[in-house]
């Protein structure tokens, strides 16, 4: 499916996968009689000034992750270590 994207699903519990290039998420909906509604939405994290990110085995300058708090990895001359950085939907964060 295209997103955005419309899915009829009858009650039960369901594994609802989103990928594309650069970006994957996955969210568990559990679905009983009410109709219900699930997003989602992603953001960037852009690595500070001569820093990587480490994603998926990958050395990325930009990556794009679902909103929310967020942990990334940070890879400079000195080693790596991890950041916590708050993604927001269709703007960029800057991990240091």
């Amino acid at each position: 499916m295209v997103p955005p994207a419309e899915c009829v699903l009858g009650p039960g519990t369901y594994a609802i996968d989103f990928v594309a290039t650069g970006a994957r998420a996955t969210h568990t909906l559990n679905v009983g009689t009410k109709p219900i509604t699930d997003k989602f939405e992603f953001g960037f994290v852009d690595a500070g000034e001569g820093k990587m990110l480490q994603v998926a085995g990958q050395k990325l300058k930009r990556a794009s992750l679902e909103v929310g708090l967020r942990t990334v990895t940070v890879v400079d001359d000195s080693g790596s270590h991890q950041v916590q950085v708050r993604v927001k939907a269709g703007t960029s964060v800057v991990a240091n």
